[in-house]
């Protein structure tokens, strides 16, 4: 792509960054911000309703791909 346009460096910004979730506050947005991507991005109506995401498993009760927050929050405690 770069070659093609003329470019260098990340084709996609920044490649990735990382921080530690310490607080059930921060997982909770960082959760909200990733599960309404789809939604922003016109991909689902709701983040149930996009089959690639944590709450689509939540709502239709699919084990194993997340653990619920209220689960993680008494870890926190």
């Amino acid at each position: 792509f770069n070659r093609l346009t003329g470019r260098c460096g990340h084709v996609w910004k920044c490649r990735f960054w990382s921080k530690i979730i310490d607080k059930i506050e921060q997982f909770k947005a960082v959760f909200d911000y990733i599960s309404f991507n789809p939604v922003k991005a016109g991909l689902a109506g709701t983040p149930e309703e996009y089959p690639f995401c944590g709450n689509f498993h939540l709502a239709n009760n699919i084990p194993g791909i997340i653990t619920p927050f209220w689960e993680i929050e008494f870890m926190y405690s």
